[in-house]
């Protein structure tokens, strides 16, 4: 199941702000909480923003070990927050994470492979 509304950058918002590059998810928001909810909770998660950081975390230490250890993670309950250095490091991190994210059985296939204990949900 893919979301409608799929864009480039789905389900993530990447933002400037004074000379920082970031990337966010409205978690809890009207746009994003009925397509992930379900998803995190039927595989025993809260689906929170520390859920996510932590499932990206697992999925990038797969992926491109190099980058996770480049991002700063900031998340809320109903926010995902990440900070990056450069420009090219979020744009790495949004062509690893959107096709992953904007698929719900591949990002499921992510879920149930995580070190659940490495989860902080």
């Amino acid at each position: 199941m893919q979301h409608n509304n799929v864009g480039e950058t789905f389900p993530f918002n990447a933002h400037d702000i004074e000379g920082g590059f970031y990337v966010t998810a409205a978690i809890e928001g009207d746009e994003l909480y009925p397509f992930y909810a379900d998803v995190f909770e039927k595989h025993g998660y809260s689906g929170n923003g520390e859920c996510w950081a932590g499932h990206i975390a697992a999925i990038l230490l797969h992926l491109d070990t190099g980058l996770l250890h480049r991002i700063t993670f900031d998340p809320e309950a109903g926010l995902f927050a990440a900070a990056f250095s450069t420009p090219g490091d979020r744009e790495r991190f949004l062509q690893l994470l959107c096709p992953i994210f904007a698929d719900i059985p591949t990002l499921e296939s992510w879920i149930v492979k995580a070190d659940r204990d490495a989860i902080d949900d």
